[in-house]
């Protein structure tokens, strides 16, 4: 044993370690219980796994310590103080460095492990010669011979038994070296390396055997040409029951579904051949659901499959089909198809036939039967589901081409009545006031006469029209109102305005034109055209960047009689009014 007064912290941490194993213990004493021989299993892994770890880390720090560099005392060193080395390389001192680093500070089993059997480790440091560095003594003769929590490789169980099949291959390394392997090194150990197990083989893919030395059935045996050659199972052909090789031709008896051929091939019958092979099956499905079977040949055995529905027949003649297709029916007809003379039957084109549908609806042919389908919501009849293919256009479209119908924008004819504004809708338009005016028994009441305009508007036509107008107050009737012209894709977008009924006799004057709430900077310029004494057509052009917008915009306008610009001399369309 190493003196005690030299390990003084790991034993502290050692102790420690004990201390918080046996509160570990007890206070997992209320845990559920096992079956006590999985718990002393699972223990045995444990402590084996445990052990083979800490030799693991023993190595490393043998290789960590293996060239020491001194501070402070080693200013004067020299080659006369080899021979020190020589002794640390061997002594205690050393080996306390090592078991210092071989339990990290959170690992509590390995700290439990070490306190138990580490005057093994000692003994085997002590007997060990310099050059030996071979751990794999160190870990079979800790773990295998003194702590007994392991076996070696290819042994299982408490006296480390031999598994089955163990025998020795050739390491797949380069350096040659042979490796013992249970189950022939064609399977797994239950146990193997550990104080479990049963010692069986779980045989790996294709073999079998206690001792994995077999091959499964359907498989065959296969060998390298290596010494010792390696031996695999191959999987046999599909028409194989038992074999030789891969081939058909390797069988040495055939599957149920196949027979040998005159070259001694495993060939698939043909089960449809024999007559009524699926009789008595199709009789049932014939009472169940009205529909006979067919055989269908499949390789190494055969399925009754459903004839199509374009076959009929008789209960006592089941076979009414002899393959999927309605070409492939035998006797008669289903309704919805006739037979061909070349044979089977085929759909019959009801709508060519002259089918009626409703209207506003289309004949449209299914496989055994007819439908009628809706038109599209702009014709007034049709051969199809498309605008494209109306017969005739609703009310409220037109006519367009190959196109078909297309919406008709009724509001490019003003009309609507008693002051309202026209919304073009699919197919139809609406009349609303806008504001701000209001619908009082179903006329729009807004502002109509110039008293009634805002003030900053008001001065502002006086000021523009005064000289051909006098006094404008006494002698126009004006009117102002609001247009929503909405969204737009496009940078230009046109909006019919309508006048309320009878306001004016001719064409009046756009006085203004002015984006109301425009958002973000945007940028516009506003324009009219097409007046009349019933409305006009307002123009918005985007004069920046951007092709479209988003927002919902709408235009403020103002106009007035054109009798009061009696000194005017142009026509009140002539020339577009134009505002930023």
């Amino acid at each position: 044993m190493l003196n005690s007064k030299i390990l003084p912290p790991r034993r502290l941490l050692l102790g420690l370690a004990i201390v918080l194993v046996l509160i570990s213990f007890c206070g997992g004493a209320k845990k559920k219980k096992t079956k006590a021989g999985s718990m002393f299993d699972g223990k045995i892994s444990s402590k084996c796994s445990t052990c083979k770890d800490l030799t693991k880390k023993f190595y490393e720090m043998h290789k960590k310590t293996d060239t020491i560099h001194f501070t402070g005392e080693s200013k004067g060193w020299t080659k006369d103080n080899e021979k020190f080395l020589g002794r640390y390389k061997m002594g205690e001192a050393r080996l306390v460095e090592i078991l210092e680093g071989v339990c990290s500070k959170s690992d509590e089993k390995c700290f439990e492990f070490l306190n138990d059997n580490e005057e093994f480790i000692e003994e085997w440091w002590a007997k060990r010669d310099e050059e030996d560095h071979d751990f794999q003594a160190l870990e079979q003769h800790l773990c295998v011979e003194e702590a007994k929590v392991c076996c070696k490789e290819g042994h299982f169980g408490k006296s480390c038994s031999p598994c089955l099949g163990l025998t020795s291959i050739k390491s797949s390394t380069d350096d040659g070296n042979e490796v013992v392997k249970p189950c022939n090194g064609h399977g797994s150990c239950n146990g193997d390396g550990i104080r479990t197990g049963s010692g069986k083989c779980s045989c790996d893919t294709g073999f079998a055997g206690k001792k994995c030395d077999k091959c499964k059935k359907h498989h065959f045996m296969k060998q390298t040409a290596d010494d010792p050659p390696i031996m695999s199972c191959e999987k046999c052909h599909d028409s194989c029951y038992e074999c030789l090789g891969p081939a058909n031709t390797d069988c040495k008896a055939c599957k149920t579904g196949f027979e040998k051929s005159d070259n001694n091939e495993c060939k698939d019958i043909n089960e449809c051949t024999k007559e009524d092979v699926c009789k008595e099956q199709s009789s049932a499905a014939i009472a169940e659901s009205k529909q006979g079977l067919f055989c269908q040949n499949t390789e190494g055995s055969f399925a009754c499959e459903s004839c199509h529905k374009a076959c009929s027949g008789d209960a006592e003649n089941p076979t009414w089909c002899k393959g999927s297709e309605a070409i492939h029916c035998l006797f008669s007809c289903s309704e919805g198809y006739m037979s061909k003379e070349t044979g089977g039957c085929e759909d019959i084109n009801e709508c060519e036939n002259g089918h009626k549908c409703d209207a506003g609806q289309y004949c449209n042919n299914i496989d055994g039967g007819v439908e009628c389908s809706a038109c599209h919501a702009s014709c007034e009849g049709c051969t199809g589901p498309s605008a494209s293919q109306c017969s005739e256009c609703k009310t409220g479209f037109h006519k367009d081409g190959p196109g078909g119908c297309k919406d008709k924008d009724e509001c490019k004819d003003f009309p609507c009545e008693n002051g309202k504004d026209c919304k073009n809708t699919e197919g139809s338009f609406e009349c609303a006031c806008v504001e701000p005016s209001k619908e009082v028994d179903g006329v729009c009441q807004r502002p109509a006469i110039l008293r009634d305009i805002p003030e900053p508007l008001k001065e502002e036509i006086m000021n523009e029209r005064e000289a051909q107008m006098g006094n404008l107050e006494d002698k126009s009737r004006a009117h102002h109102g609001v247009a929503d012209v909405g969204k737009s894709e496009n940078a230009v977008k046109s909006r019919n305005v309508s006048f309320p009924q009878d306001l004016f006799v001719d064409p009046p004057v756009i006085a203004k034109l002015k984006g109301k709430d425009v958002c973000c900077g945007d940028e516009f310029v506003y324009s009219a055209t097409a007046i009349t004494e019933k409305g006009f057509t307002l123009i918005v052009s985007r004069t920046d960047s951007q092709s479209g917008w988003g927002q919902s915009l709408k235009v403020e306008w103002s106009v007035y009689d054109a009798a009061a610009a009696m000194n005017d001399p142009s026509p009140a369309d002539s020339q577009p009014h134009t505002e930023l």
